[in-house]
């Protein structure tokens, strides 16, 4: 048994990389999970390994690695329910 989930699909941000969309989530996310939304910015969006992420944020390569991942995770719900400034909050 694996200590974390699998890490969503991120396909899906690298299509909305420049949408507006994406940028109201990401700063719906940070406004509750600074560290998640970081994590999830360097990974996917500026391309840094773990370790990178670990050094920049002060934490470990395995805490980077779970809060990207619970960070893709809240992401996604964030912008499936609407709730990134929308109007449309679940």
């Amino acid at each position: 048994m694996q200590p974390y989930a699998d890490p969503p699909d991120t396909a899906y941000l690298q299509e909305l990389r420049s949408c507006e969309a994406l940028d109201l989530a990401l700063d719906a996310l940070e406004s509750t999970a600074p560290l998640q939304a970081n994590s999830v910015r360097l990974r996917h969006l500026a391309g840094l390994s773990y370790d990178q992420i670990a050094e920049r944020l002060g934490t470990t390569p395995g805490a980077a690695k779970a809060s990207t991942s619970i960070g893709l995770q809240r992401l996604k719900e964030i912008m499936t329910n609407g709730s990134c400034g929308t109007g449309e909050d679940a």
